[in-house]
């Protein structure tokens, strides 16, 4: 089931849906764009949500990373940068901006999302490089390269050889909340319906989206 605020809800493959072995499986992830501006979900990381939802494939990813690493090949040329930067693209949305999204809610789900989160921000550590010195050319062509806030932003076109563009490329970082724990708790986190110490971007939910009003949920997984 999947609800959302418009038409276009995106399939989650089967191969990344939870299945708990001899028990119930966690039935959701949920994600929102809330309409109240206290709540509200900056659409990039929406996005990169959506990325995350299908992290169990980027523990292959990271580790045919490592292979090439061991194999004395680093001094190859890297992969070409991927689509994106200051108008990101489906199905990556890579903007080329070190962002952090961090989930509350079931302890039911909490450490099948866990394990995904982590295998989501470990598919960073093959990202892009890095800017480290003001001037230097930017993935995100938005950004005014003279910045100093290195670290922050992808370089344009300085891929090594195992660089991985297509996990987690802009090196998202995602956290697991336990301040208020319950699925409930969670969803109402995330619409501002209840207080929170650290922002939500996502509720860890072993039940379907609730109704909280002015606050459209997407489930997913």
């Amino acid at each position: 089931m999947s609800i959302r605020r418009d038409a276009q809800a995106p399939a989650v493959p089967a191969s990344c849906r939870p299945v708990g072995p001899g028990g119930p499986r966690p039935s959701s992830i949920l994600l929102t764009i809330p309409t109240n501006n206290k709540g509200a979900t900056e659409p990039m990381k929406t996005h990169k949500l959506r990325r995350m939802a299908g992290a169990a494939t980027f523990g292959a990813a990271a580790l045919a990373s490592t292979l090439v690493l061991g194999s004395g090949m680093a001094s190859a040329a890297g992969p070409p940068d991927p689509a994106g930067g200051a108008t990101p693209v489906a199905p990556h949305f890579y903007n080329g901006t070190v962002q952090g999204i961090r989930d509350a809610g079931s302890d039911t789900t909490f450490f099948m999302v866990q394990k995904l989160a982590d295998l989501y921000t470990g598919a960073g550590l093959y990202g892009c490089v890095l800017n480290t010195t003001s001037g230097q050319a930017l993935f995100n062509s938005s950004i005014n390269p003279v910045t100093t806030n290195f670290s922050y932003y992808c370089q344009s076109g300085a891929n090594v050889a195992t660089t991985d563009t297509s996990d987690n490329w802009d090196r998202t970082e995602v956290t697991q909340g336990v301040d208020n724990v319950g699925s409930g708790a969670g969803q109402n986190q995330l619409c501002a319906a209840a207080t929170t110490p650290l922002p939500v971007d996502f509720a860890r939910s072993s039940q379907p989206a609730g109704s909280i009003a002015g606050c459209p949920m997407v489930q997913t997984g």
